[in-house]
């Protein structure tokens, strides 16, 4: 009996694995993934599990990334047009532009300047 209790608690870490994905970027910049660590590598090591509770694949976290770095940079873009949309209207605008901590309202120059730097946020952020 004691030998089964045994068994049984040391077996128990194996059925409780999730899936681990290593992370890592070669020297041309291209993210990889796998379930094995490279050698010579700095690596960032993933515990991942679906929705199910089976571990993902490489394949599966890679687009599980693809989508989160696609949720943030539509966030990006829709905030870099809340901010054009802003600027562009007719409320007094507070900013510091010199640094010393303190909002002053900016004069109509310097709203057209932040306009233009604005918008090009929204080009960065919402071409793709």
């Amino acid at each position: 009996m004691r030998a089964l209790v045994l068994i049984l608690m040391l077996s128990f870490p194996l059925l409780c694995n999730a899936g681990e994905v290593y992370k890592w970027r070669d020297k041309d910049g291209n993210i990889h993934y796998s379930d094995v660590e490279p050698s010579k590598q700095t690596t960032e090591r993933k515990v991942v599990k679906a929705k199910d509770g089976k571990p993902l694949t490489p394949e599966q976290q890679a687009a599980k990334d693809k989508s989160d770095k696609a949720k943030v940079r539509q966030a990006e873009c829709d905030k870099a047009k809340a901010n054009v949309a802003t600027i562009s209207g007719t409320g007094k605008i507070l900013m510091d532009l010199n640094g010393d901590g303190k909002p002053e309202e900016i004069t109509p120059e310097q709203r057209a300047s932040q306009t233009e730097v604005m918008k090009a946020a929204v080009v960065i952020n919402c071409t793709q």
